[in-house]
């Protein structure tokens, strides 16, 4: 089509330079009058002309249309697959371009606060930023190796510059299989204005992926708020001490999210923060009596603030189930807590702990699945997941979860504790007595020493797992440990009289275990005990 027409241009020079007589084609400055034909045949050939040229530029014209509607439909075809290919994504760390190390905090801080954003899209599935943080720093994987092992379609990746008060965000989106950049932008903005300009990126995340919000979720992005920078920065750092969760960066990370209170008083997530470094300090390094109204507190005061925040829902709801023992109220706390954010793996897996003390061992297992495919490099999660497959009855399941949990995290000594229980109740002696004492050996939390404890008294070797048990004791005095657990090692060896009396000691204390009296294994006998009973009675939990 184009040759020809191209070469109509040249047919009319030729037309009007050649002549067509009898004997042939002449030039027309040699062909006399008389030998012209042209009258006879001009008008034909001109109107052959006309046609050729009519047809050839009608041809021309169809083409670039029909180039067009094929262009047009590719993508369309492109746009419209879009939503099906592109459901689940992963924010990963933005680099910190500041040439200031102690400002990662705050490019960790923005990484994290864009993943929170995300989540809520009721349709996108969002890996979370614990499970991002590996990779951190200097990159050795290619993005769609990143991409594979965090089993997402796409990923947001970029940096951040801070000066004074202004911040620049480079971010792109790029689809993982084919590494193919989907959107970027570069956004200068005021540091008060970052909550804005989050909903800012979130939204042009959604529109270059074509997935279509809800009028609840246009609402909550559409909400306009300014942010004091310095609460903000005590905020960031609040979450970054929170996420190393040792006793030390826990009440470390309390001062910062109240420094962060101090600067904006209305800001709600940082009164959830504090509420789950309470419930996190609780049992472990301080008495449920001390630190759980502390966490109470802090989570209505949060949903005071902010009656939309999951965050807040969760904490309450672990409050309620591990401090009140009020199952009902905390599966509540942590349905609405889901609702709002159903990719929120915290709330996921303390819902699947809550199905577990009733016994829901298939729909605990199931939640706590999910939790892990939103959090798929969580040990914590995983180690969760052991203690619903032990309850359960599957044994070997256990064993392979706990060695998964290990890969995950090496020194989780619970999950050797699990393993070694899995073991016991297998019938393996041995095996489980390495395991539980190699967990003691790396920890001697009460978890692990009443497990170990146990397992020598079923093994055989009763005197050993009471001296065991009863150092345990008096190295702990002045501090905070789990009656209940005493009181399941000496029922397990069994002495029901010191079981009773530990056992009555844990519900003076509020100690949170007693949530697990109905469903561990060793305690069938005592379930069955009037005296268990009526202290169980008290707590609300007994079934």
């Amino acid at each position: 089509v184009v040759i020809v027409a191209l070469g109509f241009p040249v047919a009319l020079v030729l037309a009007w330079a050649f002549e067509l007589t009898p004997e042939g084609i002449k030039r027309a400055e040699d062909v006399a009058p008389n030998e012209s034909i042209t009258r006879k045949t001009g008008r034909k050939l001109l109107a052959i002309i006309v046609v050729v040229a009519l047809a050839a530029l009608c041809t021309l014209l169809g083409s670039i249309w029909l180039r067009r509607e094929r262009e047009a439909a590719s993508i369309h075809a492109m746009t419209t697959r879009l939503p099906a290919s592109l459901r689940s994504v992963a924010v990963l760390p933005l680099k910190n371009l500041s040439g200031d190390p102690a400002q990662d905090y705050f490019a960790d801080g923005i990484t994290d606060s864009l993943t929170t954003d995300l989540s809520h899209i009721h349709s996108l599935r969002v890996i979370s930023f614990r499970s991002v943080q590996q990779y951190k720093g200097e990159r050795k994987k290619i993005l769609p190796e990143i991409a594979r092992e965090l089993n997402v379609d796409a990923v947001v990746e970029g940096s951040i510059q801070r000066s004074g008060d202004t911040v620049i965000i480079n971010a792109q989106l790029i689809e993982a299989p084919t590494d193919k950049n989907l959107w970027a932008e570069r956004y200068t903005r005021n540091t008060r204005d970052m909550l804005n300009t989050q909903n800012e990126i979130v939204l042009a995340i959604m529109e270059a992926i074509k997935v279509q919000l809800t009028p609840e979720e246009k609402s909550r992005f559409a909400r306009g708020r300014s942010v004091n920078p310095e609460a903000q920065s005590h905020y960031f750092l609040g979450r970054f001490q929170f996420g190393q969760g040792t006793e030390a960066s826990l009440r470390q990370a309390i001062r910062e999210f109240k420094d962060a209170i101090g600067k904006d008083g209305g800001l709600a997530p940082a009164y959830a923060g504090i509420a789950d470094c309470y419930s996190s300090l609780s049992s472990f390094y301080m008495a449920p009596r001390e630190a759980m109204p502390k966490a109470e507190e802090a989570a209505r005061e949060a949903l005071r603030l902010d009656p939309e925040l999951a965050e807040a829902h969760s904490a309450l709801g672990y409050v309620q189930l591990f401090f009140h023992w009020n199952r009902s109220e905390g599966e509540r706390e942590l349905l609405k807590a889901i609702a709002l954010n159903p990719n929120d793996s915290t709330a996921r897996m303390n819902y699947g702990i809550l199905l577990l003390t009733n016994a829901r061992f298939d729909e605990a297992i199931g939640e706590l699945r999910q939790a892990q495919d939103l959090e798929p490099t969580s040990a914590t999660i995983s180690f969760q997941t052991e203690w619903a497959l032990f309850l359960a009855g599957k044994y070997d399941q256990t064993i392979h979860q706990a060695e998964h949990t290990l890969t995950l995290e090496p020194k989780m000594s619970g999950s050797y504790s699990q393993m070694g229980l899995a073991y016991l109740y297998k019938g393996d002696k041995e095996r489980a007595l390495a395991a539980l004492k190699k967990a003691v050996e790396m920890e001697a939390t009460s978890v692990n020493t009443t497990y170990y404890a146990f397992a020598l008294a079923v093994a055989g070797e009763k005197e050993e797992g009471e001296r065991v048990l009863e150092r345990f004791i008096e190295q702990s005095r002045g501090k905070y440990i789990c009656a209940y657990e005493v009181a399941s090692a000496y029922e397990g060896m069994n002495n029901r009289a010191k079981a009773l009396e530990w056992l009555q000691r844990g519900h003076d204390e509020k100690c949170d275990c007693l949530v697990w009296g109905s469903t561990e294994p060793w305690m069938g006998g005592f379930r069955k005990d009037p005296r268990y009973k009526a202290i169980l009675a008290r707590t609300g939990l007994l079934q």
